[in-house]
């Protein structure tokens, strides 16, 4: 089908992911694409001042006359600066009768009548609302802030954050309690606000708080470091306040000197009791600290911990190095096993370097319905096999900044797994791992390595360190800074394997069930030899570069192997007049000398997943090296406009039977 003929609703699905001025171009293209991809570019509108709003306010209210069948305005962006007068009186809601999401920047809320004549009533239609404040030192707009919220009382979802470093929005428990009155339909509460302190007598009337029960989102940002009391107080009053509650993402800090920690330790239960239980309905916890103490992680995770919580998706930060270093260890070892029966998504990110010589190692607890795990910077070893055996659901790894290992007893009959996705970054394994995870991950996918040290033990007869993953059929495989080395104990430059091949089987490996059935031998396809170096483009360049091999040096290289033994000295010069000129001769001599690494996978999956893979890697290197290097910089985004919209035109057209949403992503990323 012609690109000129897709259907009205394909174009107008398509309009949706493009910009501004890309919509604009499509207009002009023919008159079949005017109307789709006009409706979505009238959709949406964006301003960088009140008086550019102003404009856009006369433009609506001419095309609603002379197009009264379509929808326009339903999104108003202002990223300029107004004030509060200044907005009421550019009368947006008389001209923008259809809006439902309104981001404003940054505004001032100054002390207005709001109700007076010459101003429009309150707007049913909003239900989205992103809002900067500015704020003054000397002035507070909390009550201001109330008063504009309650003009929009269909309100569903809320972003407000200060404008200004040098102020702060300050919240207590009767500004909560107005939000809900002023907005009694709010669902998603997302702000960046300061919690003043709660009185001693106001303690006592926490749990008779009204609950606001249609918010089922909560996410703050606590600017002030409180007490590690208050800290806890808060958090007990948001439970009664949001007993429906599916969503918490909390972020701050707080003091802990020894007088708090002594009344928090003695005082922390007297709430809680009066509880049936916490956040019955919680499913997703995202915590996220700066606190260098643990009593900001004490305290959240004694509050959430509580009997009948049944959370499924949780995401741990600590974005400073807390001063124990176990403490990753302990949310492994303690708080994950809270959850183990109902827990689905776990991600944990610290501020640990990696130390390949203190590190420490958990032990992952039986998690039955686990099926996405991502680690990173916490200084956390992960044994492969435990990981396998006590989550049988996992489907997709994510770890950085660590060692990946396997007990030196984990061979011999295991169960298949499930596994589909690895990506490792920054990580130091051995080639044992790929061998054991291929036996039993035989479903992986997608396996990306980037930034990381494997070591094995190199064959003395034929020189080669073999990564075995015969029964793996990879659909995307990277590897990208990956070094090789010859010995656990030398992972240093002199140890390094810096030739490596990469290859395929010719016909499946058959099914067994143990790793010890024997030696099984099959017709191995060479897709590729590539040579690792290091060569300085530039001053301070240590990034390494890898490059492949021509059929020449392919040759070269495997005469070499097969009639010279590694501890001969060999006349070289014949070799030598294959040798790429780019290539030092000395350094590729002694690389020949060091052997070389196979990774070795199965059969290639003949599919269109697999040939969008391809197409993937295609784009990639021909953007990189070609396009960014020979065309004009005002050419480059238009291009790119143009072929992910033949991707994504095709997306919409085959769907999944094509390739995956994350796969149309990612290949935007690499046009990015």
């Amino acid at each position: 089908m012609p690109i000129s003929k897709l259907p009205f609703e394909l174009l107008s699905r398509i309009a949706d992911f493009l910009l501004f001025n890309d919509k604009a171009s499509c207009t002009l293209v023919c008159k079949r694409w005017t109307t789709p991809f006009q409706e979505s570019l009238w959709l949406s509108f964006n301003a960088k001042s009140i008086g550019r709003v102003t404009d856009l306010c006369y433009i609506v209210i001419n095309l609603t006359r002379k197009f009264p069948g379509i929808i326009i305005g339903q999104t108003l962006n202002l990223t300029g600066h107004t004030t509060l007068t200044n907005w009421l009186q550019a009368d947006v809601f008389r001209a923008f009768v259809n809006l439902r999401n309104l981001s404003i920047t940054s505004i001032y809320l100054e002390d207005t009548d709001m109700d007076l004549p010459k101003y429009s009533g309150p707007s049913e239609s909003l239900t989205s609302l992103r809002l900067g404040v500015l704020t003054l030192p000397w002035t507070t707009s909390t009550p201001m802030l109330i008063k504009f919220l309650s003009r929009f009382p269909n309100l569903k979802e809320i972003d407000i954050f200060p404008n200004s470093s040098r102020g702060a929005i300050n919240f207590d428990m009767d500004n909560f309690n107005a939000i809900y009155k002023a907005v009694p339909k709010l669902k998603h509460i997302k702000a960046r606000v300061s919690l003043t302190d709660i009185h001693q007598n106001a303690v006592k009337i926490i749990p008779s708080t009204i609950p606001a029960c249609f918010v089922t989102s909560l996410d703050l940002e606590i600017v002030n470091r409180n007490n590690v009391w208050l800290y806890y107080l808060w958090l007990c009053y948001f439970s009664y306040k949001y007993k429906n509650l599916r969503t918490l993402k909390w972020m701050a800090s707080c003091n802990s000197d020894e007088s708090n920690i002594e009344q928090y330790i003695e005082k922390k239960g007297l709430l809680l009791p009066s509880i049936t239980t916490v956040l019955p309905h919680l499913e997703t916890v995202e915590f996220c600290t700066a606190d260098r103490s643990e009593w900001s992680h004490t305290a959240f995770w004694d509050f959430i911990c509580q009997p009948g919580s049944r959370i499924k998706n949780l995401k741990y930060k600590a974005m400073h190095r807390i001063h124990n270093e176990s403490y990753p260890k302990t949310v492994i070892s303690q708080l994950v096993p809270f959850f183990s029966k109902t827990l689905k998504t776990l991600s944990m990110e610290g501020d640990i370097s990696f130390d390949i010589d203190n590190t420490i190692r958990p032990e992952f607890c039986f998690c039955p319905q686990l099926v996405n795990i991502e680690i990173k910077n916490c200084g956390v070893s992960i044994a492969l096999d435990s990981l396998l055996n006590n989550c049988t659901a996992l489907r997709q790894l994510k770890y950085c900044s660590g060692i990946l290992y396997i007990d030196p007893g984990a061979h011999g009959t295991t169960m298949q797994h499930g596994l589909q996705r690895l990506e490792l970054e920054n990580v130091t394994t051995s080639v044992p791992v790929f061998n054991y995870m291929s036996f039993r991950c035989r479903r992986l996918k997608l396996m990306k390595i980037t930034h990381s040290k494997i070591y094995g033990t190199m064959s003395e007869e034929t020189r080669v360190m073999c990564i075995d993953m015969s029964y793996t059929n990879l659909e995307l495989l990277e590897f990208e800074f990956v070094q090789f080395y010859s010995s656990s104990e030398r992972i240093e430059e002199n140890a390094a394997v810096n030739l490596v091949l990469l290859s395929q089987l010719i016909d499946p490996l058959p099914q067994m069930e143990t790793m010890d059935s024997g030696n099984v031998t099959s017709i191995i396809d060479h897709i590729g030899w590539f040579h690792l170096f290091c060569e300085q483009d530039f001053a301070f360049d240590y990034t390494p570069k890898t490059r492949k091999l021509s059929e020449q040096e392919i040759c070269t290289t495997l005469d070499y192997y097969k009639g010279v033994s590694s501890t001969e000295a060999t006349d070289m010069q014949e070799e030598d007049a294959y040798f790429d000129e780019q290539t030092f001769k000395e350094s590729w001599k002694k690389d020949l000398c060091r052997g070389y690494a196979e990774l070795r996978c199965g059969n290639v999956i003949q599919n269109k997943k697999k040939s969008f893979a391809a197409v993937i890697f295609s784009i990639s290197c021909i953007w990189k090296v070609v396009i960014l290097r020979s065309t004009p910089w005002e050419q480059i985004h238009q291009l790119k406009e143009t072929i992910y919209l033949c991707l994504l035109t095709a997306y919409v057209l085959f769907g999944k039977d094509l390739f995956t949403e994350n796969e149309l992503l990612y290949t935007y990323m690499t046009l990015s």
